[in-house]
């Protein structure tokens, strides 16, 4: 009797566990314009998708992230200080485990198209909110990410 009250246990407790974790799928709608063959530079950091809006032969300047769950959850014009356009880099940026989001840029210039004044990182909140803008003068941040301890690493070059 405790065999088949335990065995008959153990199939019910091994079919909710199996229950519990459903194959998931996301499947992630391309929010803004990218033409002649799409976007550069998309990026999959903890869950949340980050799709550089194309510029056509310049930097991004725009950005379109995506939550876990495959939502557009916002767009945002990239901004520097006095309110030029900011330049994506390649890399775009990085999330947080509370959906901080980190972008590295280039502002003034780029390529051969004007100097660059200098490079920064800018600090979106979960809502896509610019909170921080990290200027970091002549050095050009390439890529950042986040520590486990929530620390922030960057890398790129000097101008």
């Amino acid at each position: 009797m405790f065999s088949r009250i335990f065995f008959t246990s153990a199939i019910l407790l091994g079919s909710a566990v199996a229950a519990d974790n459903p194959a998931r799928h996301v499947t992630y709608t391309l929010a803004i314009n990218c033409p002649q063959g799409g976007c550069k530079g998309q990026i999959f950091d903890k869950g949340y998708l980050f799709q550089p809006k194309d510029s056509v032969g310049a930097p991004a300047d725009g950005l379109a992230v995506f939550d876990p769950a495959g939502r557009l959850a916002y767009e945002v014009a990239i901004t520097a200080p006095a309110g030029s356009p900011g330049h994506l880099t390649p890399w775009v940026g990085a999330a947080d485990t509370d959906g901080t989001v980190l972008l590295p840029i280039s502002y003034g210039g780029y390529g051969g198209n004007g100097h660059v004044k200098g490079g920064g990182i800018v600090v979106l909140d979960r809502d896509g909110k610019q909170i921080r803008f990290v200027d970091t003068a002549r050095f050009l941040p390439d890529a950042v990410c986040f520590g486990p301890d929530h620390s922030i690493w960057v890398i790129g070059t000097q101008a």
